[in-house]
């Protein structure tokens, strides 16, 4: 549905300016559209639960490594923006349980190391060229370490937001392992 009226809008922008851009333009209306929806319900829900702050920490932590390290990825458009949807969600339940800060942090620790030798994950369906993945590689690396430092520095300080950190960390560290399994899997598929 939201397919046809992207490709009817860009249709009718196009005709007369742009003939040859139709196809990108109904490309970036639909995920306009898609990341509208996504950043609406999002801030709706955190309003309405009182976690907006929480929730954008955990997403100023979680985008910065999926978007240069990798990770998880649904194939149907549909399925990625609930998902995104849920995941974004996770603060407002980590808000509810009352967990050590400690025990959480030595767990996300655990979970967290492993990435920093992990190098950028290539999704099956969208590969990159040898500059990217260079370019990809250092800005993961620093985003890495920032995220460490982060912890670090609010964990130091008994930060209340801590806990949210430390669940990004995890969920982003998660998110990561699904996708090498992903790939392993598509590998082992393609080579059958």
């Amino acid at each position: 549905m939201i397919d046809k009226f992207c490709d009817k809008v860009s249709n009718k922008i196009t005709s007369n300016i742009l003939p040859n851009e139709t196809e990108l333009i109904s490309f970036g209306l639909y995920h306009f559209i898609m990341y509208s929806f996504l950043v609406f319900t999002i801030c709706f829900i955190g309003i309405l639960t009182k976690t907006i702050i929480s929730i954008t920490i955990f997403l100023l932590i979680l985008i910065p490594f999926r978007r240069y390290i990798g990770g998880f990825h649904f194939n149907n458009r549909l399925l990625c923006l609930f998902s995104s949807i849920a995941i974004s969600l996770f603060p407002i339940i980590i808000c509810q349980i009352n967990i050590n800060q400690h025990y959480l942090g030595f767990f996300c620790l655990l979970f967290y190391m492993p990435t920093l030798f992990f190098s950028i994950l290539e999704h099956p369906n969208k590969p990159i060229s040898t500059d990217e993945k260079e370019l990809y590689k250092l800005k993961a690396t620093k985003i890495k370490y920032v995220i460490l430092l982060t912890s670090f520095i609010f964990s130091t300080f008994n930060n209340p937001y801590t806990k949210i950190i430390y669940m990004s960390m995890t969920t982003a560290s998660t998110l990561l392992y699904l996708g090498i399994f992903q790939n392993y899997i598509f590998s082992k598929s393609e080579r059958a």
